[in-house]
């Protein structure tokens, strides 16, 4: 019984070894990818609200 339970908390080691690294990854290079198209596709102007705000 006890191979068992070492074979896996070896296991669950081994996989937390590889996900969280890859998890900071991950939201890294989404965070990038975001500040990224911000420069790339900007927001249409809401000329709704702009006529509101001048009065035109």
């Amino acid at each position: 019984m006890a191979g068992g339970i070492s074979e896996a908390l070896i296991t669950t080691q081994t996989g937390l070894i590889i996900a969280i690294p890859a998890y900071v990854m991950i939201n890294r290079i989404v965070s990038q990818r975001d500040q990224l198209e911000i420069f790339h596709h900007p927001r249409k102007p809401d000329y709704a609200k702009l006529q509101r705000n001048f009065g035109n």
